[in-house]
């Protein structure tokens, strides 16, 4: 078992708040709600979150490309939004990520003298500071394709948790393809959750669930899936109420 590594500097809080709102919102995922309260307790002066893949890497016990996958999701659903920092002297040249939570009015954005604008490309980790560390640490890691290996052992975690494993070969092939398009394992792991939770909430009969290769091809993660919970969610109060740790 890969064992976390925390670091406790440079943090002004003693425990962490997790709003009703998010707590109880299902489009998010466990993950990304503890990596979304990490964040926040990280962007709390001008300078905003800098962390690193490498220390969420180290924080959470993951991959630094699940890492990504989970940051890379949470902006695409609106929960936080992720500059870059540029060298002066070479401004193709990323020197450090910023990470901010949408929402938050008490951390404005500081002015700096180096361009931040927000990028459509990979990040790739060529020097990064951390919030959780005084020293500047520099990666060398190259952003490469994942490997076949790599790409088979992520689609066999999924493949796990698909309810009717029809057609493993063809459902590879369009997950392949998925991930050239960039969709996320993220994003497939959650819409497989969700289509769960419909045939549970239905009770269909296991002769009427997709057959894996179909609904890889279909890319049914976009779909919208009745789960029942919808209802339950916006009978919760989220003025006043939220879970504390």
């Amino acid at each position: 078992m890969v064992k976390r590594k925390t670091i406790k500097e440079n943090r002004g809080f003693k425990g962490i708040w997790i709003p009703a709102n998010i707590w109880l919102n299902s489009n998010f995922t466990i993950q990304e709600i503890v990596f979304l309260a990490e964040i926040d307790s990280l962007d709390t002066t001008e300078t905003g979150c800098y962390a690193s893949n490498k220390y969420f890497s180290e924080f959470f016990a993951l991959s630094k490309n699940r890492c990504s996958e989970i940051i890379k999701s949470l902006e695409e659903k609106k929960a936080i939004r992720v500059f870059y920092e540029y060298n002066k002297e070479n401004p193709k040249q990323i020197d450090k990520r910023i990470i901010r939570v949408v929402g938050k009015s008490n951390t404005p954005i500081r002015k700096i003298d180096r361009p931040i604008r927000n990028l459509d490309t990979p990040y790739s980790e060529n020097r990064e500071d951390n919030n959780t560390s005084n020293n500047n640490t520099s990666n060398n890691t190259k952003d490469n394709k994942p490997s076949i290996k790599e790409l088979t052992e992520r689609f066999n975690s999924l493949w796990k948790e698909y309810p009717n494993k029809k057609g493993k070969e063809k459902a590879f092939k369009s997950y392949q393809k998925a991930i050239k398009d960039s969709v996320t394992d993220e994003t497939i792991k959650q819409g497989i959750e969700n289509y769960i939770q419909e045939i549970q909430f239905k009770r269909t009969d296991k002769q009427y669930i997709a057959h894996g290769s179909t609904w890889f091809g279909n890319r049914r993660w976009n779909d919208e899936y009745e789960t029942g919970s919808s209802a339950n969610n916006q009978k919760q109060s989220t003025s006043n109420s939220g879970v504390r740790f």
